[in-house]
């Protein structure tokens, strides 16, 4: 079955792999081997290895450029009122929405609050990314992992008594 993810892994491989094969028809000619020799190593050995470093710098990248922005964005969320009021209407429209069928209110009423965060975040990271160089213009932070722990530890689910709603429901009682 085709998945444009296991295309482009594939692509990159052979990519790789073709610039495996320069290197090594440059060493053996550079060395005066008329052949490419056993010293030479195989596509096939190193490629694994090679795609490994390179995911293996690339996440490094990513963790270091999380960890720069993880404080920016903290302070911003927190000291943002207006991002404070929406979430607070995100999650009291969630909760009126949510269907007692489904049986999921905690993931279901947090998701949608979630996502206005991580969109959020997303948006304040295109405004500053210039500040962290060039890395940041190819990579992007783990923007969702920082909204999940933001969401978790700077804020609380708050069930507030609506008041137009005691008022009715002091009358009823």
């Amino acid at each position: 079955m085709y998945s444009p993810e296991s295309y482009s892994n594939t692509y990159r491989e052979q990519k790789l792999r073709d610039k495996i094969i320069e290197l090594r028809r440059k060493f053996a000619k550079e060395n005066g081997l008329k052949t490419v020799t056993e010293v030479c190593p195989k596509p096939k050995d190193i490629t694994y290895s090679l795609s490994h470093f390179i995911e293996g710098l690339i996440e490094s990248e990513r963790s270091k450029i999380t960890e720069k922005f993880k404080p920016l964005a903290v302070a911003k969320v927190v000291s943002d009122e207006l991002l404070h009021d929406k979430l607070n209407k995100i999650l009291k429209k969630s909760v009126r929405n949510y269907s007692r069928d489904s049986g999921h209110l905690n993931r279901d009423v947090i998701f949608h609050s979630r996502y206005a965060l991580i969109r959020y975040l997303e948006d304040f990271y295109k405004e500053i990314k210039h500040t962290f160089g060039n890395p940041a213009d190819a990579l992007s932070p783990h923007i969702s992992e920082l909204a999940d722990e933001i969401h978790t530890t700077c804020f609380t689910l708050q069930f507030v008594v609506n008041p137009s709603e005691a008022e009715l429901l002091e009358k009823v009682a």
